[in-house]
Protein backbone atom coordinates (compact mmCIF):
# COMPACT_ATOMS: atom_id res chain seq x y z
CA UNK A 1 0.00 0.00 0.00
CA UNK A 2 1.39 3.59 -0.79
CA UNK A 3 0.02 6.71 1.28
CA UNK A 4 0.53 10.11 0.79
CA UNK A 5 -0.68 13.36 3.67
CA UNK A 6 -0.07 17.06 3.33
CA UNK A 7 2.22 18.60 5.94
CA UNK A 8 0.38 21.36 5.76
CA UNK A 9 -2.23 19.79 8.19
CA UNK A 10 -1.13 20.20 11.97
CA UNK A 11 0.26 17.12 13.44
CA UNK A 12 -2.10 16.31 16.03
CA UNK A 13 -5.12 16.25 12.97
CA UNK A 14 -2.29 14.64 10.06
CA UNK A 15 -2.35 11.70 13.02
CA UNK A 16 -5.75 11.04 12.19
CA UNK A 17 -6.29 8.13 10.17
CA UNK A 18 -9.30 10.05 7.02
CA UNK A 19 -5.83 12.91 7.09
CA UNK A 20 -3.70 9.93 5.21
CA UNK A 21 -4.71 8.99 1.35
CA UNK A 22 -3.90 6.59 -0.51
CA UNK A 23 -2.07 6.45 -3.91
CA UNK A 24 -2.43 3.23 -4.61
CA UNK A 25 -1.84 -0.55 -4.47
CA UNK A 26 -0.01 -3.39 -5.47
CA UNK A 27 1.23 -6.82 -5.07
CA UNK A 28 4.43 -7.20 -3.97
CA UNK A 29 4.91 -10.00 -6.57
CA UNK A 30 4.02 -7.96 -9.14
CA UNK A 31 6.69 -5.31 -8.56
CA UNK A 32 9.48 -8.09 -7.78
CA UNK A 33 8.80 -9.93 -11.32
CA UNK A 34 8.40 -6.76 -13.25
CA UNK A 35 11.77 -4.45 -13.73
CA UNK A 36 9.64 -1.29 -14.28
CA UNK A 37 6.41 -1.93 -12.19
CA UNK A 38 7.16 0.89 -9.59
CA UNK A 39 7.96 3.24 -12.05
CA UNK A 40 4.88 2.29 -13.92
CA UNK A 41 3.08 2.88 -10.69
CA UNK A 42 4.12 6.40 -9.72
CA UNK A 43 4.40 7.67 -13.03
CA UNK A 44 1.16 9.44 -12.42
CA UNK A 45 2.37 11.00 -9.03
CA UNK A 46 6.10 11.93 -9.86
CA UNK A 47 4.09 14.12 -12.87
CA UNK A 48 1.78 15.18 -10.70
CA UNK A 49 4.39 16.87 -8.21
CA UNK A 50 6.31 18.11 -11.24
CA UNK A 51 3.29 20.32 -12.15
CA UNK A 52 2.49 21.14 -8.57
CA UNK A 53 6.24 22.46 -7.91
CA UNK A 54 5.94 24.20 -11.27
CA UNK A 55 2.11 25.94 -11.83
CA UNK A 56 0.42 25.21 -8.76
CA UNK A 57 -3.06 24.61 -8.02
CA UNK A 58 -6.14 27.24 -6.93
CA UNK A 59 -7.09 27.21 -3.44
CA UNK A 60 -10.45 29.28 -2.72
CA UNK A 61 -10.37 29.86 1.32
CA UNK A 62 -12.46 32.97 2.84
CA UNK A 63 -13.86 34.31 -0.20
CA UNK A 64 -10.56 34.62 -2.13
CA UNK A 65 -8.09 32.51 -4.70
CA UNK A 66 -5.04 31.72 -3.84
CA UNK A 67 -2.34 29.96 -5.98
CA UNK A 68 -0.27 27.10 -3.93
CA UNK A 69 2.84 25.24 -5.32
CA UNK A 70 4.05 22.18 -3.68
CA UNK A 71 6.46 18.94 -3.57
CA UNK A 72 7.08 15.68 -2.02
CA UNK A 73 9.47 16.36 0.94
CA UNK A 74 9.57 12.53 2.50
CA UNK A 75 9.28 9.05 1.62
CA UNK A 76 8.92 6.78 4.83
CA UNK A 77 8.83 3.10 5.12
CA UNK A 78 10.52 0.07 6.90
CA UNK A 79 13.83 -0.45 5.97
CA UNK A 80 13.17 -2.81 3.10
CA UNK A 81 10.17 -1.06 1.54
CA UNK A 82 12.53 2.49 2.03
CA UNK A 83 14.98 1.00 0.34
CA UNK A 84 13.17 -0.22 -2.72
CA UNK A 85 12.00 3.40 -3.39
CA UNK A 86 14.98 4.58 -3.04
CA UNK A 87 16.03 1.81 -5.57
CA UNK A 88 19.15 1.24 -3.14
CA UNK A 89 19.69 -2.73 -2.26
CA UNK A 90 16.35 -3.94 -0.76
CA UNK A 91 18.53 -6.20 1.81
CA UNK A 92 21.54 -4.75 2.82
CA UNK A 93 23.36 -8.23 2.99
CA UNK A 94 23.51 -7.75 -1.08
CA UNK A 95 25.57 -4.54 -0.85
CA UNK A 96 29.25 -3.44 0.29
CA UNK A 97 27.62 -0.43 1.47
CA UNK A 98 24.72 -1.18 3.95
CA UNK A 99 23.04 2.38 4.18
CA UNK A 100 21.18 4.36 2.59
CA UNK A 101 22.21 7.50 4.72
CA UNK A 102 26.14 6.95 4.79
CA UNK A 103 29.27 5.10 3.32
CA UNK A 104 29.50 2.23 5.85
CA UNK A 105 30.42 -0.96 5.76
CA UNK A 106 30.18 -4.29 6.81
CA UNK A 107 33.83 -3.67 8.86
CA UNK A 108 33.39 -0.39 10.28
CA UNK A 109 29.09 -0.01 10.65
CA UNK A 110 29.57 -0.81 14.72
CA UNK A 111 32.75 0.72 15.00
CA UNK A 112 31.59 4.02 15.51
CA UNK A 113 29.03 6.13 17.32
CA UNK A 114 28.34 9.08 15.55
CA UNK A 115 26.94 10.47 12.31
CA UNK A 116 29.91 12.59 11.37
CA UNK A 117 32.67 9.91 12.27
CA UNK A 118 30.95 8.12 8.95
CA UNK A 119 31.13 9.56 5.23
CA UNK A 120 27.86 10.43 4.41
CA UNK A 121 26.27 9.69 1.16
CA UNK A 122 25.68 13.11 -1.35
CA UNK A 123 22.92 13.50 -4.33
CA UNK A 124 25.87 14.59 -6.76
CA UNK A 125 27.95 11.26 -5.97
CA UNK A 126 25.04 9.32 -5.95
CA UNK A 127 23.54 10.16 -9.60
CA UNK A 128 26.84 10.09 -11.02
CA UNK A 129 27.14 6.29 -9.67
CA UNK A 130 23.28 5.65 -10.86
CA UNK A 131 24.68 7.39 -14.83
CA UNK A 132 27.93 5.27 -14.31
CA UNK A 133 25.57 1.93 -13.70
CA UNK A 134 23.57 2.79 -17.26
CA UNK A 135 26.94 3.10 -18.96
CA UNK A 136 28.81 -0.26 -17.75
CA UNK A 137 28.80 -3.82 -19.52
CA UNK A 138 26.24 -6.11 -17.57
CA UNK A 139 28.82 -8.01 -15.29
CA UNK A 140 29.90 -4.56 -14.51
CA UNK A 141 26.91 -3.46 -13.61
CA UNK A 142 26.80 -6.29 -10.79
CA UNK A 143 29.79 -5.61 -9.63
CA UNK A 144 29.56 -1.58 -9.13
CA UNK A 145 25.87 -1.96 -7.78
CA UNK A 146 26.71 -4.89 -4.76
CA UNK A 147 29.85 -2.12 -4.72
CA UNK A 148 27.52 0.75 -4.04
CA UNK A 149 24.65 -0.80 -2.41
CA UNK A 150 22.26 0.78 -5.31
CA UNK A 151 20.58 -0.93 -8.11
CA UNK A 152 19.90 2.83 -10.10
CA UNK A 153 18.11 5.69 -10.39
CA UNK A 154 15.42 6.35 -8.34
CA UNK A 155 11.87 7.21 -9.89
CA UNK A 156 11.46 9.45 -6.98
CA UNK A 157 14.40 11.29 -8.66
CA UNK A 158 11.85 12.47 -11.28
CA UNK A 159 10.03 14.63 -8.29
CA UNK A 160 11.43 18.32 -8.16
CA UNK A 161 13.97 18.54 -4.76
CA UNK A 162 13.65 15.07 -3.98
CA UNK A 163 16.82 14.37 -2.29
CA UNK A 164 16.68 10.24 -2.73
CA UNK A 165 20.13 10.00 -0.02
CA UNK A 166 18.35 12.64 2.44
CA UNK A 167 14.69 12.34 2.13
CA UNK A 168 14.16 8.71 2.97
CA UNK A 169 14.73 8.77 7.00
CA UNK A 170 15.15 6.06 8.99
CA UNK A 171 11.67 5.45 10.67
CA UNK A 172 12.12 5.38 14.34
CA UNK A 173 9.15 2.61 14.70
CA UNK A 174 10.99 0.14 12.72
CA UNK A 175 14.67 1.17 13.81
CA UNK A 176 13.61 0.78 17.39
CA UNK A 177 10.13 -0.23 18.40
CA UNK A 178 10.16 -3.26 16.32
CA UNK A 179 13.96 -3.61 16.48
CA UNK A 180 16.55 -2.47 19.13
CA UNK A 181 14.10 -2.47 21.33
CA UNK A 182 12.76 -5.32 21.54
CA UNK A 183 16.24 -7.19 21.08
CA UNK A 184 17.83 -4.92 24.28
CA UNK A 185 14.79 -5.71 26.37
CA UNK A 186 14.68 -9.66 25.56
CA UNK A 187 18.84 -9.57 26.13
CA UNK A 188 18.48 -7.65 29.33
CA UNK A 189 15.82 -9.97 31.22
CA UNK A 190 18.00 -12.89 30.09
CA UNK A 191 20.99 -11.15 31.99
CA UNK A 192 19.08 -10.07 34.83
CA UNK A 193 16.74 -13.13 34.51
CA UNK A 194 18.46 -16.21 34.13
CA UNK A 195 22.17 -14.94 35.38
CA UNK A 196 22.06 -12.78 37.84
CA UNK A 197 18.31 -13.87 39.18
CA UNK A 198 16.83 -10.42 40.40
CA UNK A 199 13.57 -11.93 39.90
CA UNK A 200 11.62 -14.46 37.58
CA UNK A 201 9.92 -14.10 34.49
CA UNK A 202 6.39 -15.19 36.35
CA UNK A 203 7.04 -12.05 38.65
CA UNK A 204 7.40 -9.80 35.92
CA UNK A 205 4.23 -10.89 33.93
CA UNK A 206 2.23 -10.49 36.90
CA UNK A 207 3.08 -6.46 37.22
CA UNK A 208 2.63 -6.30 33.63
CA UNK A 209 -1.32 -7.75 34.43
CA UNK A 210 -1.87 -5.76 36.84
CA UNK A 211 -0.41 -1.98 36.87
CA UNK A 212 -3.05 0.51 36.42
CA UNK A 213 -2.30 1.39 33.02
CA UNK A 214 -3.33 4.88 32.13
CA UNK A 215 -6.60 5.36 29.42
CA UNK A 216 -3.76 6.14 26.56
CA UNK A 217 -1.90 3.08 27.46
CA UNK A 218 -4.33 0.35 28.58
CA UNK A 219 -5.40 -0.43 24.79
CA UNK A 220 -2.06 -1.39 24.11
CA UNK A 221 -1.01 -3.01 27.15
CA UNK A 222 1.79 -5.86 26.76
CA UNK A 223 1.23 -9.75 26.63
CA UNK A 224 2.95 -11.32 29.32
CA UNK A 225 6.43 -12.77 28.50
CA UNK A 226 7.69 -16.60 27.77
CA UNK A 227 10.54 -17.92 28.56
CA UNK A 228 11.40 -19.15 24.80
CA UNK A 229 11.01 -15.13 23.95
CA UNK A 230 14.05 -14.03 26.06
CA UNK A 231 15.89 -17.25 24.86
CA UNK A 232 14.98 -16.30 20.79
CA UNK A 233 15.78 -12.72 21.78
CA UNK A 234 12.60 -11.20 20.71
CA UNK A 235 10.00 -10.53 22.91
CA UNK A 236 6.64 -11.00 20.60
CA UNK A 237 4.71 -7.65 20.97
CA UNK A 238 3.26 -5.18 18.41
CA UNK A 239 4.85 -1.44 17.62
CA UNK A 240 2.42 -0.35 20.24
CA UNK A 241 2.73 -2.94 22.98
CA UNK A 242 6.67 -2.61 22.87
CA UNK A 243 6.53 1.34 23.03
CA UNK A 244 4.23 0.67 26.06
CA UNK A 245 6.55 -2.07 27.97
CA UNK A 246 9.58 0.21 26.75
CA UNK A 247 8.23 3.39 29.10
CA UNK A 248 6.56 1.32 31.96
CA UNK A 249 9.25 -1.25 32.12
CA UNK A 250 11.24 0.77 34.85
CA UNK A 251 7.78 0.42 36.85
CA UNK A 252 7.48 -2.75 37.11
CA UNK A 253 11.24 -4.01 38.13
CA UNK A 254 13.34 -1.37 38.69
CA UNK A 255 13.17 -2.20 42.36
CA UNK A 256 14.45 -5.80 42.03
CA UNK A 257 17.93 -4.23 40.45
CA UNK A 258 20.44 -3.17 42.71
CA UNK A 259 21.89 0.13 41.86
CA UNK A 260 24.65 0.37 39.10
CA UNK A 261 23.85 -2.85 37.65
CA UNK A 262 25.12 -2.20 33.89
CA UNK A 263 22.83 -3.90 31.39
CA UNK A 264 19.69 -1.41 33.32
CA UNK A 265 21.63 0.98 32.85
CA UNK A 266 22.18 0.67 28.96
CA UNK A 267 18.49 -0.14 29.09
CA UNK A 268 17.39 3.28 30.68
CA UNK A 269 19.91 4.90 27.97
CA UNK A 270 17.14 3.16 25.88
CA UNK A 271 14.48 4.33 27.65
CA UNK A 272 15.37 7.84 26.89
CA UNK A 273 16.28 7.76 23.37
CA UNK A 274 12.77 6.15 22.86
CA UNK A 275 11.50 9.12 24.56
CA UNK A 276 13.28 11.79 22.60
CA UNK A 277 12.87 10.32 19.43
CA UNK A 278 8.75 10.24 19.83
CA UNK A 279 8.91 13.21 21.70
CA UNK A 280 6.44 16.22 19.51
CA UNK A 281 8.75 18.67 20.58
CA UNK A 282 12.64 19.27 19.94
CA UNK A 283 15.19 21.88 19.71
CA UNK A 284 18.84 22.20 19.75
CA UNK A 285 18.92 20.63 23.01
CA UNK A 286 16.98 17.66 21.71
CA UNK A 287 19.13 16.63 19.20
CA UNK A 288 22.42 16.96 21.03
CA UNK A 289 21.29 14.93 23.31
CA UNK A 290 20.12 12.38 21.44
CA UNK A 291 23.49 12.06 19.52
CA UNK A 292 25.06 11.81 22.89
CA UNK A 293 22.87 9.26 24.57
CA UNK A 294 22.62 7.07 21.35
CA UNK A 295 26.93 6.92 20.96
CA UNK A 296 26.91 5.59 24.68
CA UNK A 297 24.14 3.76 24.73
CA UNK A 298 25.47 1.60 21.39
CA UNK A 299 29.10 1.42 22.47
CA UNK A 300 27.84 -0.29 26.03
CA UNK A 301 25.43 -2.41 24.14
CA UNK A 302 28.54 -3.75 21.99
CA UNK A 303 30.17 -4.26 24.95
CA UNK A 304 27.31 -5.88 27.11
CA UNK A 305 25.76 -8.00 23.99
CA UNK A 306 28.59 -8.95 22.31
CA UNK A 307 27.95 -10.52 18.61
CA UNK A 308 24.27 -8.84 19.45
CA UNK A 309 24.49 -5.53 16.83
CA UNK A 310 22.01 -5.23 14.72
CA UNK A 311 22.04 -2.74 11.63
CA UNK A 312 19.54 -0.66 12.87
CA UNK A 313 21.40 0.09 15.92
CA UNK A 314 23.83 2.01 13.18
CA UNK A 315 20.36 3.40 11.35
CA UNK A 316 19.57 5.06 14.53
CA UNK A 317 22.71 7.03 15.08
CA UNK A 318 21.28 9.34 12.02
CA UNK A 319 17.67 10.44 13.39
CA UNK A 320 19.46 12.98 15.25
CA UNK A 321 20.10 14.95 12.10
CA UNK A 322 17.17 13.65 10.51
CA UNK A 323 15.08 15.77 13.27
CA UNK A 324 17.16 18.78 13.03
CA UNK A 325 16.19 18.84 8.70
CA UNK A 326 12.68 17.86 9.42
CA UNK A 327 11.85 18.66 12.99
CA UNK A 328 10.18 15.39 15.64
CA UNK A 329 10.92 12.40 13.67
CA UNK A 330 7.10 11.25 15.82
CA UNK A 331 5.40 13.27 13.32
CA UNK A 332 7.39 11.23 9.95
CA UNK A 333 7.15 7.75 11.47
CA UNK A 334 5.19 5.24 9.74
CA UNK A 335 2.97 4.23 12.64
CA UNK A 336 -0.28 5.62 11.73
CA UNK A 337 0.30 4.90 8.25
CA UNK A 338 0.81 0.68 9.77
CA UNK A 339 -2.93 1.89 11.47
CA UNK A 340 -4.38 2.71 7.99
CA UNK A 341 -3.74 -0.74 6.85
CA UNK A 342 -6.19 -1.81 9.94
CA UNK A 343 -8.77 0.20 7.79
CA UNK A 344 -8.91 -2.92 5.44
CA UNK A 345 -8.08 -5.42 7.55
CA UNK A 346 -11.45 -5.31 9.43
CA UNK A 347 -13.47 -5.41 7.28
CA UNK A 348 -14.46 -9.02 5.82
CA UNK A 349 -13.64 -9.72 1.91
CA UNK A 350 -15.64 -12.47 0.39
CA UNK A 351 -14.40 -11.91 -3.28
CA UNK A 352 -11.12 -11.72 -4.00
CA UNK A 353 -11.01 -11.91 -7.89
CA UNK A 354 -9.31 -8.24 -8.00
CA UNK A 355 -8.51 -7.51 -4.18
CA UNK A 356 -6.80 -4.47 -4.83
CA UNK A 357 -9.38 -2.93 -6.71
CA UNK A 358 -11.47 -3.70 -3.91
CA UNK A 359 -9.92 -2.32 -1.40
CA UNK A 360 -8.91 0.74 -3.30
CA UNK A 361 -12.93 0.92 -4.55
CA UNK A 362 -13.83 0.69 -0.45
CA UNK A 363 -11.08 2.64 0.53
CA UNK A 364 -12.38 6.06 -1.36
CA UNK A 365 -16.39 5.45 -0.95
CA UNK A 366 -15.08 5.58 2.70
CA UNK A 367 -13.51 8.83 2.65
CA UNK A 368 -16.50 10.45 0.77
CA UNK A 369 -18.72 9.86 3.51
CA UNK A 370 -16.44 11.00 5.79
CA UNK A 371 -16.26 14.47 3.31
CA UNK A 372 -19.75 14.54 2.24
CA UNK A 373 -23.02 14.64 4.00
CA UNK A 374 -25.62 12.96 3.00
CA UNK A 375 -26.94 16.23 1.10
CA UNK A 376 -23.72 16.35 -0.91
CA UNK A 377 -22.75 19.57 1.02
CA UNK A 378 -19.14 19.47 3.35
CA UNK A 379 -18.92 17.75 6.91
CA UNK A 380 -18.81 20.45 9.71
CA UNK A 381 -16.04 18.08 11.25
CA UNK A 382 -13.81 16.47 9.67
CA UNK A 383 -10.25 16.26 11.09
CA UNK A 384 -11.04 18.78 14.18
CA UNK A 385 -13.46 16.46 16.17
CA UNK A 386 -15.88 18.67 18.34
CA UNK A 387 -14.96 18.12 22.09
CA UNK A 388 -17.03 15.43 24.02
CA UNK A 389 -18.04 16.12 27.62
CA UNK A 390 -19.03 14.01 30.16
CA UNK A 391 -22.49 15.34 31.33
CA UNK A 392 -21.68 17.57 34.69
CA UNK A 393 -22.95 18.75 37.72
CA UNK A 394 -24.12 22.81 37.24
CA UNK A 395 -21.94 25.25 39.19
CA UNK A 396 -21.84 29.09 40.30
CA UNK A 397 -18.26 30.58 41.02
CA UNK A 398 -19.19 33.73 42.72
CA UNK A 399 -16.10 37.09 44.05
CA UNK A 400 -15.88 35.28 47.60
CA UNK A 401 -14.82 31.56 46.55
CA UNK A 402 -11.29 30.40 46.61
CA UNK A 403 -11.86 28.97 43.24
CA UNK A 404 -12.52 32.71 41.55
CA UNK A 405 -8.86 33.49 42.67
CA UNK A 406 -7.80 30.60 41.43
CA UNK A 407 -9.38 31.59 38.10
CA UNK A 408 -8.46 34.90 38.12
CA UNK A 409 -4.67 34.12 38.42
CA UNK A 410 -4.80 31.98 35.07
CA UNK A 411 -2.97 32.55 31.77
CA UNK A 412 -5.61 33.05 28.95
CA UNK A 413 -8.07 31.63 29.92
CA UNK A 414 -10.23 32.79 27.56
CA UNK A 415 -13.24 33.66 29.66
CA UNK A 416 -14.30 36.62 31.36
CA UNK A 417 -15.08 37.22 35.10
CA UNK A 418 -16.81 39.77 36.90
CA UNK A 419 -17.85 40.35 40.60
CA UNK A 420 -21.01 38.79 39.91
CA UNK A 421 -19.57 35.10 39.36
CA UNK A 422 -20.40 33.13 36.62
CA UNK A 423 -21.94 30.17 36.06
CA UNK A 424 -20.49 26.79 34.30
CA UNK A 425 -20.74 22.71 34.52
CA UNK A 426 -18.41 20.97 36.26
CA UNK A 427 -17.66 17.56 34.70
CA UNK A 428 -15.52 14.43 35.38
CA UNK A 429 -14.47 13.80 31.56
CA UNK A 430 -13.59 15.76 28.57
CA UNK A 431 -12.34 14.19 25.45
CA UNK A 432 -10.66 16.38 23.18
CA UNK A 433 -8.31 15.77 20.01
CA UNK A 434 -9.35 11.91 20.88
CA UNK A 435 -7.31 12.16 24.24
CA UNK A 436 -9.43 11.32 27.23
CA UNK A 437 -9.11 13.25 30.66
CA UNK A 438 -10.37 12.57 33.64
CA UNK A 439 -9.56 13.69 37.53
CA UNK A 440 -6.88 12.75 39.36
CA UNK A 441 -4.78 12.64 36.16
CA UNK A 442 -1.28 13.90 36.23
CA UNK A 443 -0.84 16.72 33.30
CA UNK A 444 2.87 18.24 32.20
CA UNK A 445 1.13 21.39 31.90
CA UNK A 446 4.01 24.08 31.63
CA UNK A 447 7.71 24.82 31.16
CA UNK A 448 8.05 28.25 32.50
CA UNK A 449 8.96 26.77 35.65
CA UNK A 450 11.49 24.28 36.26
CA UNK A 451 10.31 23.25 39.57
CA UNK A 452 6.72 23.17 39.00
CA UNK A 453 5.19 22.29 35.48
CA UNK A 454 3.19 19.18 36.51
CA UNK A 455 -0.02 19.24 38.54
CA UNK A 456 -2.49 16.51 39.84
CA UNK A 457 -6.38 17.24 37.99
CA UNK A 458 -8.83 18.35 41.00
CA UNK A 459 -11.42 19.69 38.97
CA UNK A 460 -12.69 20.05 35.18
CA UNK A 461 -14.77 23.33 34.22
CA UNK A 462 -16.94 24.49 30.88
CA UNK A 463 -17.48 27.61 30.20
CA UNK A 464 -19.54 27.56 26.86
CA UNK A 465 -16.86 26.36 24.81
CA UNK A 466 -13.84 26.76 26.91
CA UNK A 467 -12.69 23.89 29.32
CA UNK A 468 -11.02 24.77 32.60
CA UNK A 469 -8.31 22.04 34.64
CA UNK A 470 -7.79 22.85 38.46
CA UNK A 471 -4.66 21.50 39.10
CA UNK A 472 -2.92 21.04 42.37
CA UNK A 473 0.39 21.83 41.28
CA UNK A 474 3.74 18.70 42.52
CA UNK A 475 6.91 20.17 43.37
CA UNK A 476 10.07 18.01 42.35
CA UNK A 477 11.24 16.56 45.15
CA UNK A 478 14.41 14.34 43.27
CA UNK A 479 15.19 12.50 39.99
CA UNK A 480 15.19 9.10 40.18
CA UNK A 481 18.02 7.72 37.92
CA UNK A 482 17.65 3.98 38.79
CA UNK A 483 13.90 4.12 37.25
CA UNK A 484 14.24 7.30 34.99
CA UNK A 485 11.56 8.97 36.77
CA UNK A 486 11.03 12.01 38.66
CA UNK A 487 9.76 11.78 42.60
CA UNK A 488 7.21 14.34 43.18
CA UNK A 489 5.23 15.49 45.76
CA UNK A 490 2.25 18.05 46.40
CA UNK A 491 1.96 20.95 47.26
CA UNK A 492 -0.46 23.36 48.70
CA UNK A 493 -0.99 25.75 45.52
CA UNK A 494 -3.35 25.40 42.60
CA UNK A 495 -3.41 26.85 39.01
CA UNK A 496 -6.12 26.93 36.48
CA UNK A 497 -4.77 26.11 32.86
CA UNK A 498 -6.97 26.34 29.68
CA UNK A 499 -7.21 22.93 28.39
CA UNK A 500 -5.37 23.83 24.91
CA UNK A 501 -2.32 25.57 26.57
CA UNK A 502 -0.95 22.27 27.73
CA UNK A 503 2.32 21.73 26.96
CA UNK A 504 2.34 17.76 26.70
CA UNK A 505 -1.25 17.34 25.94
CA UNK A 506 -1.47 13.84 27.03
CA UNK A 507 -1.59 12.90 31.08
CA UNK A 508 1.75 11.60 32.41
CA UNK A 509 2.95 7.82 33.16
CA UNK A 510 3.10 7.64 36.91
CA UNK A 511 2.66 5.82 39.97
CA UNK A 512 2.40 6.30 44.00
CA UNK A 513 6.21 6.18 45.25
CA UNK A 514 7.13 2.70 47.39
CA UNK A 515 9.43 4.08 50.41
CA UNK A 516 8.91 7.70 49.63
CA UNK A 517 5.65 10.41 49.40
CA UNK A 518 4.62 11.03 46.52
CA UNK A 519 4.48 10.27 42.85
CA UNK A 520 6.58 8.68 40.60
CA UNK A 521 6.33 10.14 37.47
CA UNK A 522 8.03 9.90 33.87
CA UNK A 523 7.85 13.06 31.97
CA UNK A 524 8.49 13.73 28.42
CA UNK A 525 12.34 13.57 28.19
CA UNK A 526 12.77 16.57 25.80
CA UNK A 527 11.37 18.80 28.82
CA UNK A 528 14.93 17.42 30.77
CA UNK A 529 16.71 15.18 29.76
CA UNK A 530 19.11 13.36 32.75
CA UNK A 531 22.17 11.49 31.34
CA UNK A 532 23.60 8.45 32.55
Amino acid sequence: MFYWTLLNIRPKFRAQLPAINVLGAAKTTDLKTFPLAFELLLTDFISAMTKLNEDGIQVDYGGRRYQKKGQLVLAIGDTPAANVLGNFKESISFAFKKCRSCECTEDNMFQYGQEQQFQMRTEAAHVERCETLDSVSRLARVYWSKKYGINGRSPLMGCPNFLVTKCIPQDIMHVLLEGIVPLEIALMLNALVNEQGHFTVDELNAKIQTFPYSLRWSRNKPDTISMQEITNKKVKQTSSQTWCLCLHLPFFISDNIPEGNRQWQNYIRLVQIVQLSTSFRVNGETVASLRQIIATHNYKFADLYPGSCIPKLHFLIHVPSQIEDFGPARCFWAMRMEAKHNVFKRKKWCNFKNILYSLLTYHQKQMCGLIRRGDGGFTTFFLNKPDIVKDGEPITIEGEDELYDILRQGKNLRITLTDQGMSGTETTEIISAGIVYRNNQLILYSNDLPERMVGRVERMLVFGSQKIMILRQLAIADFMHHSNCYLMQETDDYVAVHLQDLWYPWPLISSASRGHEGFLVMMDANYRTEQL
